[in-house]
């Protein structure tokens, strides 16, 4: 899935953008 390559790409680059990601992501699942 591309929303998981996104997040191991933001989890490497800064741990610190995953926590906002999972949370921009759910919001967008519903």
């Amino acid at each position: 899935m591309i929303g998981i390559m996104i997040i191991l790409i933001f989890f490497g680059s800064m741990p610190l953008g995953l926590c906002q990601m999972i949370q921009y992501y759910k919001n967008l699942k519903g």
